[in-house]
C-alpha cells in the first residue's frame, strides 16, 4: 500500500494493524493534512449487512466532535477496498507509557479525568466504546488524550448488539448476538457471559485502565484468557498495588466501577469526571492526611487488633482451610461471514492452541479454504499469513508452528506463525488430520484406505504404526489424537461392509505392545479432556465417558454433554476440539448427511425433481441413447448405480464401496470411473450390463479421474493430480518428467489412448491448475477450465489433437464445461449460474458471447473449481436436445456452519458430571 493512492489520500507509511484492519499515514491532497486511514478487514468489506450497518454507526461516530475523542472524517471507497479516514493522532499509547514507567499519581488522575470526559460526551449521545483500553488511549507530547477507535468494535462486529445507540439498528430485528466484545483483560462480567452491553461496560473498563494507570498492573492480570475472565468473574483487583497517595475518594471510586454487579456500578462516567476533578483541585484530603488521628487512638487500635488477630487464628486452626474454587465456566460463542461458512469436510476445521489461548480455525471463501487464527480475548480473528487456500490447521506442542493441508498440491505444509512462507512437510494421497504428538511425530493417515502412520517432524521418512484388520473389513484408521503421556494413540476405525455408522468404533493402540482394543461403540473424532474423560461425536451431539489415563481403561457409561455439534456423517469428522488446559469450542449445526435429490431443470431454470428417495448422489451422468442414467451414492460406501426412468428401477453397479464419477463410453456398453480399490485413485472401466469383470485402465500414474471419451472412443481425457510421487513407481514419474504434471502440483489434463500400450500423455500441460476436458461431438476441440487468470477459473477451447488456438469461452469465470450434443452449444457453470456460448466451428472456431439461462442453488460436488483432489467432469448433464439439465440439489440447502461456541474451563463441568455419575 505505501505510495499507493485511494482516492486522494496519498499512502505514506503503516502505522499499525489490529483486528479491525491495518492504519497508514496517509496525507490527504485535498485539504492538504495528514490523516490515518484504516482499512476495513476484508471479510467485513465483502459483507454487504455489516457494511450497511456500519455506514449507519460511522454517521453517529462522525457527530463525536470532542478534543478527547479521534474524530471520523468518512467512510471511503477506492479500488474496491473500503477504509476509514480519521485524525491523525501523534504521541504515544497509555499502553506503552505505563509499559515505560509508572505515572505519578496526578499524572495518572489528569490522563483519566480526559478520558472520562471523552466517554461522558459519547455517552450523552448513547454510543458505547466496547473496546476501551490502554492501547486505545493517545497521549500527545503536550499531554492532550484523544480516545481511539470509538464504536468501531460494535460497529465491525458480525451482529449488532443492543446498547443505548440501538437506533441505529433496531430495524434490523436481530437475535442479540452472544459475543464477547472487547480484550479480556478489560472486559465486563457481564461481556463474558455474552449479555446485551450499554454504558456500564465502559465504566468497567474505565476503572480497568484508572487502575492500571495508577498502580502499573492490569486489575485483573493472567497469563492466560482462561485465568483473566476467571479472575474478572470471582476475584478483586489488589488494592495493595494502588500508591499511598491514592486518596480514600479514589479507592471508592474504583471499587464502584469495578463492581461486578452492573447494577451496582457506578451509574455516569460523568461523576468518575467530577471526582478526579475535585481530586486535581485539591478539594479531597490526600490519603495520609485523611489517615491522620491521635495517637491514643492508634494505640487503643493496635491493642484491639492485637487481640482480634490472636482470637482469629485460635479459632481458624480449629476449622480447615477453605477449598480451593474451582474456575468458572464460561461460554461464549463469535459469527462467521454468512457468505464464509464452515462446510463439512473429512477432518475437523477447528484446533486450539497448546496454551489454550487461541483457536485456529478454517473457512470457505468462494472456492478456496483460508485458515484464521482468533485470540480468545481478541475482537477480530486474523488470516494466517502466507498461507492461501490452506486448511485444516494442526499446531505444534510448542505453538510455534502449524501443519495445514494444501489440498491443492496434495501436500502437508508446515508454516512458522512468526512468519514466512509455508514449507513442504509431507505429500498425500487423501488426508485425515492427525496430532502433532510429544514426541516429535505426527501421528495421521495418508492415504483413503490406510492405517495410522507417523512422519517426524524433525526429519526423515515415515513409518506405520497401526495395521488395517482387512478380515473385519477395515478401511481407515482415522482422526487420531496422542494420549497424555505418550503411551498410546486413540482413533476412529472405518469399515467397508458396514451399512450405518453406528458400527464404526474408536481404538486405543499402545506403541510399546503395539496391542489395541475398543473403547467405544459407534463413536468418532475421539478428543481427550484433562477431567479425565473421552470426548466423542455421535449423531451431532458429543458424547463424555470417563477414561483412566493411567490404566488406559473406560471406567463408566457415556453421557451426552452437547447437543448441536456440526459433523458430516459420510465422513465420521466433528468439528470441535478441547484444549490441554480443558476449554472446549465447537461449530454449532448438525449432522449432516448429504442427502440430495436428482432434478430436471429446463432453460427457464423450472425444476421438475426424479421419482427418487434423497440420497447422497454425485455425478449424474445419462446414457448416450438417453435412456439411462449413471450416478455415484457416497456414504459409509461409495458406489455406483445405473437408473431406468422408464422402469423405475435402479441397479447397483459396484460392490467395492470406493468406486466414484461413472462416465458412459461413447456407445454406452462401458462405464468408466475412478475407485481407490488398488490403495490410491486410479482408473477403471466395467461393462454397463455387468457382463463382465471391472479392468483397470492403465497401469501407470495414480490420482487420476476420468472425464470424457472422444467420439470414437479411441481416447480418453483424464485430470492426472501431481502429488510428488506418491502411489507412482520411478518409470511413471519419468514419464511425467520433473515435478510430475505440473512441476508444483495440482492437476492437468491427460489423454489415455485406448488402444496400444495405453500409456498416458499430457493434453493441456502448464503451470496452472486445469481440468474438466471435455472432446467436442465431432472430436475436433477439447474444452476445458483453467485458473491461468489471476487463479480465477475460466472455460477455454483447444483444437484436437493439436497444435492450435486457445479460445476463451467464458468471461466472468467458469468451470464444470459440457458439450451439447448437437455441438453447437457449450454450457458450463459460473457458480449458481447455468451459461451457455453459441458455437460456430467452420469455417473457424467462433463462440459466442455468453449468456445466462438460469441462477439457481444446486449442488457442485467436488468440482466447483478447476482440478482440486477428486475432480471429474462436473456434477451435472445435459440431454440430447438440449433443453434440460439433470441437477443434483441438496436436501437441506444449509449444511454448514456461520458460528463457533466457546466453553472456557469445561473440564471442570465434566468432573462435576463425574461426581454424579456412579463408579
Amino acid at each position: 500500500m505505501i505510495e499507493k493512492s485511494l482516492s486522494h489520500y496519498q499512502i505514506v507509511e503503516k502505522l499499525g494493524q489490529g483486528g479491525m484492519g491495518e492504519v497508514f499515514l496517509a496525507h490527504d491532497t485535498t485539504l492538504d493534512r495528514k490523516v490515518a486511514v484504516k482499512m476495513l478487514p476484508d471479510a467485513f468489506a465483502r459483507d454487504p449487512e455489516r457494511l450497511i450497518r456500519f455506514e449507519r454507526e460511522a454517521k453517529l461516530l462522525a457527530s463525536l466532535n470532542h478534543p478527547n475523542i479521534a474524530a471520523i472524517y468518512g467512510l471511503e471507497r477506492a479500488e474496491g477496498r473500503r477504509f476509514i479516514v480519521m485524525e491523525l493522532v501523534e504521541g504515544e499509547t497509555l499502553a506503552r507509557r505505563i509499559s515505560r514507567t509508572t505515572l505519578p499519581v496526578s499524572e495518572a488522575f489528569e490522563v483519566c479525568r480526559q478520558v472520562a470526559e471523552g466517554l461522558e460526551a459519547a455517552q450523552e449521545k448513547g454510543i458505547v466504546h466496547r473496546d476501551l483500553k490502554p492501547s486505545n488511549v493517545m497521549i500527545s507530547a503536550e499531554g492532550k488524550v484523544k480516545i481511539l477507535d470509538f464504536g468501531l468494535a460494535k460497529a465491525l462486529e458480525t451482529r449488532p448488539a443492543a446498547d443505548l445507540g440501538q437506533t441505529l439498528t433496531q430495524e434490523l430485528d436481530v437475535t442479540q448476538p452472544e459475543v464477547i466484545l472487547g480484550t479480556a483483560p478489560y472486559i465486563s462480567p457481564e461481556q463474558t457471559r455474552g449479555r446485551p452491553v450499554d454504558t456500564r461496560a465502559d465504566i468497567w473498563a474505565f476503572g480497568c485502565v484508572l487502575y492500571e494507570t495508577l498502580a502499573g498492573k492490569r486489575a485483573f492480570p493472567g497469563s492466560t484468557t482462561t485465568e483473566v475472565l476467571a479472575r474478572i468473574l470471582e476475584r478483586e483487583p489488589d488494592w495493595s498495588l494502588l500508591p499511598a497517595a491514592v486518596p480514600e475518594n479514589i479507592r471508592c471510586l474504583l471499587r464502584r466501577c469495578l463492581q461486578k454487579d452492573p447494577y451496582r456500578r457506578l451509574r455516569s462516567i460523568g461523576d468518575a469526571r467530577i471526582e478526579l476533578e475535585d481530586t486535581l483541585a485539591g478539594r479531597i484530603l490526600p490519603a495520609a492526611a485523611a489517615r491522620q488521628a491521635p495517637r491514643r487512638a492508634i494505640l487503643v487500635a493496635a491493642l484491639a487488633g492485637l487481640f482480634l488477630g490472636t482470637l482469629g487464628a485460635v479459632l481458624w486452626v480449629s476449622r480447615r482451610a477453605p477449598r480451593p474454587v474451582p474456575p468458572p465456566v464460561v461460554r461464549f460463542g463469535f459469527d462467521l461471514p454468512a457468505d464464509q461458512p464452515m462446510k463439512p469436510t473429512w477432518n475437523a476445521q477447528l484446533m486450539f492452541s497448546p496454551d489454550g489461548n487461541t483457536l485456529a480455525y478454517s473457512h470457505s471463501v468462494g472456492d478456496m479454504e483460508a485458515t484464521v487464527i482468533r485470540g480468545l480475548g481478541e475482537l477480530e480473528a486474523k488470516p494466517l499469513a502466507d498461507a492461501p487456500g490452506m486448511s485444516i490447521p494442526v499446531f505444534s506442542p510448542d505453538g510455534r508452528y502449524m501443519l495445514l493441508m494444501d489440498s491443492m498440491q496434495s501436500a502437508l505444509k508446515k508454516a512458522a506463525l512468526s512468519g514466512g512462507a509455508p514449507v513442504l512437510f509431507a505429500p498425500y494421497d487423501m488426508a485425515f488430520r492427525g496430532d502433532w504428538a510429544l514426541d516429535d511425530y505426527y501421528y495421521w493417515t495418508t492415504h483413503y484406505f490406510g492405517p495410522i502412520v507417523r512422519t517426524s517432524t524433525t526429519g526423515g521418512g515415515q513409518e506405520s504404526v497401526t495395521e488395517l484388520d482387512l478380515g473385519a473389513q477395515e478401511r481407515t484408521h482415522r482422526h487420531v489424537q496422542a494420549l497424555p503421556g505418550g503411551k498410546a494413540i486413540m482413533f476412529t476405525i472405518s469399515t467397508g461392509g458396514i451399512q450405518s455408522f453406528d458400527d464404526a468404533h474408536i481404538d486405543l493402540y499402545t506403541l510399546d505392545t503395539k496391542k489395541r482394543k475398543t473403547l467405544v461403540q459407534g463413536g468418532f473424532s475421539p478428543r481427550y479432556s484433562p477431567s479425565g474423560h473421552i470426548v466423542y461425536a455421535k449423531g451431532g451431539n458429543l458424547y463424555a465417558v470417563p477414561f483412566d489415563k493411567k490404566s488406559l481403561e473406560v471406567t463408566g457409561p457415556p453421557v451426552k454433554v452437547v447437543e448441536g455439534v456440526f459433523m458430516s456423517t459420510n465422513s465420521g469428522s466433528a468439528h470441535f476440539d478441547i484444549s490441554r488446559t480443558g476449554s472446549l469450542a465447537y461449530a454449532v449445526g448438525k449432522a449432516e448427511g448429504g442427502e440430495r435429490t436428482m432434478v430436471w431443470v429446463d432453460r427457464e431454470g423450472k425444476a421438475s425433481p426424479l421419482p427418487l428417495p434423497p440420497r447422497s448422489y454425485l455425478f449424474p451422468h445419462i446414457s448416450p441413447d438417453g435412456r439411462q442414467i449413471a450416478f455415484e451414492i457416497e456414504g459409509v460406501n461409495h458406489d455406483l448405480y445405473i437408473y431406468d426412468p422408464a422402469r423405475d428401477v435402479t441397479t447397483k453397479l459396484t460392490t467395492d464401496g470406493v468406486s466414484h464419477a461413472p462416465v458412459w463410453t461413447p456407445d454406452g456398453r462401458h462405464i468408466a470411473f475412478r475407485s481407490w480399490k488398488a490403495g490410491t485413485m486410479t482408473m477403471w472401466w466395467m461393462p454397463s450390463d455387468r457382463s463382465g469383470p471391472e479392468e483397470r485402465l492403465t497401469m501407470v500414474g495414480a490420482r487420476q479421474s476420468v472425464v470424457s471419451f472422444s467420439p470414437d472412443g479411441r481416447y480418453l481425457l483424464f485430470n492426472q493430480m501431481d502429488m510428488g510421487g506418491i502411489g507412482m513407481d520411478s518409470g511413471d514419474m519419468a514419464m511425467m518428467g520433473p515435478g510430475g504434471a505440473m512441476g508444483s502440483g495440482g492437476t492437468s489434463v491427460w489423454v489415455l489412448p485406448m488402444q496400444g500400450d495405453r500409456t498416458p500423455q499430457p493434453f493441456a500441460k502448464s503451470n496452472f491448475i486445469q481440468g474438466s476436458g471435455k472432446f467436442s461431438p465431432d472430436g475436433k476441440w477439447v474444452a476445458f477450465c483453467s485458473n491461468e487468470e489471476g487463479g480465477r477459473n475460466q472455460v477455454f477451447a483447444q483444437p484436437w489433437p493439436g497444435p492450435g488456438p486457445k479460445i476463451k469461452i467464458s468471461s466472468e469465470g467458469g468451470t464444470d464445461p459440457i458439450w451439447g450434443r448437437n455441438g453447437k452449444e457449450l454450457f458450463y457453470r459460473n457458480r449458481e449460474k447455468m451459461m451457455v456460448v453459441d458455437v460456430v466451428t467452420q469455417p473457424t472456431f467462433q463462440p459466442s458471447k455468453p449468456r445466462l439461462l438460469w441462477e439457481a442453488d444446486y449442488s457442485h460436488g467436488l468440482s466447483s473449481s478447476c482440478g482440486p483432489p477428486g475432480t471429474t467432469e462436473g456434477n451435472y448433464d445435459v440431454t440430447g436436445d438440449g433443453q434440460r439439465f439433470l441437477m443434483i440439489k441438496d436436501v437441506d440447502e444449509y449444511a454448514q456452519s456461520t458460528r463457533i461456541i466457546v466453553v472456557l474451563n469445561f473440564a471442570e463441568e465434566l468432573k462435576a458430571l463425574r461426581k454424579k455419575q456412579p463408579q
